[in-house]
């Protein structure tokens, strides 16, 4: 059974069909109007006359409240004041009806706003700077940047996405819950990577924190064997204090270590981030303790 409204083009097609003798099978398959139509449009030609086709029946159903002007007006008045309350709206339709017109008539569809770092004047003001000092670089030197960052996992794999929905069962039973503990262990995990390769993948000690001495001693051990491995001339590291530290500094300089010393604060890489979200996410949900997320690390 064919639901859909049957519309003058389809009158046209049917009765051209008929005319040219063809079957109602035939005229079925080529239109897609239902049997019951076919006959009844078949029916009030032969009853008009030669040169009349008949009218398509009016929609049943209660009409619209919001006539096609009401419509633009709407999208206009939302369009300006998104975040705006206006009680005058509802004074004659349902939150429902404007829910539907929203959604059905003007295509605005519902969904999670991003979330985003909160950028000052200034912070704004000091991307447009890095973005216009490096523009005139080529690709072949952005190849050769090591970039670096540490991430935090904890033993207690995030499930929080899942859900079950078991015929006839107890959401209790330990198949369908999610085991937390109440002070998880962590580990921070450092690493870099250029176009060609990457560097050293270095895990610090369980519940340990990253500061200035823990990462001077990082850079010292692990960053000129991460240089020759990704086969970079150039590092980056972001504004975090114990990257910025003066210690830290002075001793990329001592060593004669060629590095950003103006990245814009609170930086976000889309990408990468959506990267370290879906590790975190698909770690193993059985993850109790540290050495079993450092196997994970290995292994993986």
């Amino acid at each position: 059974v064919s639901w859909r409204v049957t519309t003058r083009d389809d009158i046209a097609a049917v009765i051209a069909l008929y005319k040219a003798n063809h079957v109602l099978r035939e005229i079925l398959a080529q239109t897609g109007v239902a049997l019951r139509v076919v006959q009844n449009l078949v029916k009030c030609f032969r009853e008009l006359g030669e040169g009349k086709l008949p009218a398509p029946l009016p929609k049943s159903g209660r009409p619209k409240l919001l006539s096609p002007r009401a419509l633009r007006l709407f999208l206009d008045k939302y369009a300006r004041e998104v975040k705006e309350r206006n009680p005058r709206l509802l004074s004659h339709v349902s939150l429902s009806c404007v829910q539907q017109a929203l959604h059905d008539d003007l295509g605005f569809k519902s969904f999670r706003a991003r979330r985003k770092p909160l950028l000052t004047k200034r912070q704004k003001e000091n991307r447009v700077k890095f973005c216009k000092k490096y523009e005139v670089w080529d690709l072949e030197t952005w190849r050769s940047v090591l970039w670096s960052d540490e991430a935090t996992f904890s033993v207690t794999g995030s499930n929080g996405g899942r859900v079950y929905r078991p015929p006839h069962s107890d959401a209790h039973l330990p198949q369908y819950t999610v085991k937390t503990v109440k002070h998880p262990a962590s580990l921070m995990v450092w690493a870099s990577f250029t176009y060609y390769g990457v560097g050293e993948l270095v895990i610090l000690p369980k519940n340990q924190i990253m500061n200035q001495y823990n990462y001077l001693e990082l850079l010292s051990d692990f960053l000129p064997e991460s240089f020759d491995k990704a086969k970079a001339s150039l590092f980056m590291q972001d504004g975090a204090p114990c990257h910025t530290a003066e210690s830290v500094i002075q001793w990329l300089k001592d060593w004669e270590v060629p590095f950003f010393n103006d990245w814009p604060g609170t930086s976000s890489i889309p990408k990468l981030e959506a990267a370290i979200k879906d590790t975190r996410a698909n770690l193993p949900p059985d993850l109790t303790s540290c050495k079993t997320l450092l196997t994970v690390f290995l292994e993986g």
